[in-house]
Order: C-alpha cells, then structure tokens, then sequence
C-alpha cells in the first residue's frame, strides 16, 4: 500500500470507528436523505447528524447534492456498502475465534 492509500484508509477507518456514523452509512446505502431524515431515522439530533455527516463527508464516504433548500447525502458509491458486508462476512465465517478473543483479557501493547 503506498503512503497515498495508506493515510486515505486510516482516514477512511477512522471516520467509520463511530457507530452513529455506521448506523448513518448502513441508512444511505437505501436511499439518499437530507440530514434532518437521518437524525429522525436514527433518533439523533439534528446537529449531531450534521456533524457526523459532515466527518463522512470529509473521509469520502457521502456526496452532498442541493435538494431545493436542503442537502441530500448519498454514499459515494457502492464500495462503502461492500466494505459493510465484507465486515459482517469477516464476523460471521471467524465468529467463534472472535468470541474466544474477546473473552481473553486484554493485551497491552
């Protein structure tokens, strides 16, 4: 990986380490929403959808299109729902090792 995609991927990963935010992009990969529809699906405050959409929005995640006096979200493209359902795959072929690792006490490093 070359310096390039590597600090995109931890900017990437790094805007996705926030449920809320998952939550947001796992929404968005049904239909585009302006930020007041995702704070009423996800039962959070307008100005905390806006922050969190605004982090995705930094990373690449969402595109923002005018909608008339709003702004509708939408994933960039259907890459981002893949790395969703890569990750859900990951955890359901290795579930078993997973629920072992998590029950071991933590390694400091």
């Amino acid at each position: 990986m070359d310096e390039g995609t590597l600090a995109f991927a931890v900017t990437l990963f790094s805007a996705l380490a926030h449920p809320t935010r998952l939550r947001i992009v796992e929404l968005l990969t049904i239909n585009a929403r302006t930020v007041n529809e995702v704070a009423q699906c996800l039962g959070i405050l307008q100005p905390n959808a806006s922050q969190h959409l605004a982090i995705l929005n930094r990373a690449g995640v969402v595109k923002v299109t005018p909608d008339g006096v709003a702004r509708s979200y939408s994933l960039r493209g259907p890459r981002i729902a893949r790395v969703l359902r890569l990750v859900n795959e990951f955890r359901n072929v290795h579930a078993s090792d997973l629920e072992r690792l998590a029950a071991q006490e933590p390694v400091e490093v």
